[in-house]
């Protein structure tokens, strides 16, 4: 895990380093249930400085992804992380980040 914050002070949650993942995820969590996305100044800083290939928002409840320029952004709901009804295909980047295989946590 690294710590990468802005001159603003700015910074996500997590950055997870992985091989497989492209290089840095980095991982916004947020204990709201997000109604729509949520797109953090430190998320979009982020994105713009190192341009990985994908990001995350884990959240109490929105599912949803969406590019941002060339970062495919998923929001994901740690309820459905934890219980393991979130379809594999959008958790699958943080199993290769992270090196386990889902639903186990």
């Amino acid at each position: 895990m690294l710590n990468l914050r802005t001159l603003a002070q700015a910074e996500v949650d997590f950055v997870v380093a992985g091989e497989s993942s492209g290089g840095m995820v980095p991982v916004e969590v947020k204990y709201a249930a997000l109604r729509r996305p949520e797109r953090t100044r430190a998320l979009r800083n982020f994105i713009g400085n190192y341009q990985p290939k994908e990001a995350g928002v884990v959240n109490q409840g929105l599912s949803h992804v969406e590019q941002i320029g060339g970062t495919t952004v998923r929001w994901l709901p740690l309820p459905g992380l934890l219980q393991a009804t979130v379809p594999l295909d959008t958790t699958r980047w943080m199993c290769r980040a992270w090196t386990i295989s889902a639903p186990v946590w």
